[in-house]
């Protein structure tokens, strides 16, 4: 999985740069990981619900309250912006 969104992430290195891609442009980055097209729907979707924000929130519950993010998903984001 980092292989692939390491470039994604260097391109693309705040939630309002990520907000420009369109649907297909992140199925493109992500495609050689299974189920692409769901986990690009969810990412397209969870970069909105988070753009109003303006920050990605250290809150388990928040995290897991929007749709594709489930446990791992949450302790990948706690090592990614905490350490």
């Amino acid at each position: 999985v980092n292989m692939v969104t390491d470039p994604l992430f260097k391109k693309y290195d705040s939630l309002e740069k990520l907000s420009t891609l369109s649907l297909t442009e992140v199925e493109n980055y992500i495609k050689s990981i299974g189920m692409y097209k769901t986990k690009a729907k969810n990412f397209v979707s969870i970069v909105s619900s988070l753009l109003p924000l303006g920050y990605v929130p250290c809150d388990r519950t928040f995290l897991e309250s929007l749709k594709g993010v489930g446990r791992k998903t949450t302790y990948l984001t706690y090592i990614i912006y905490l350490v």
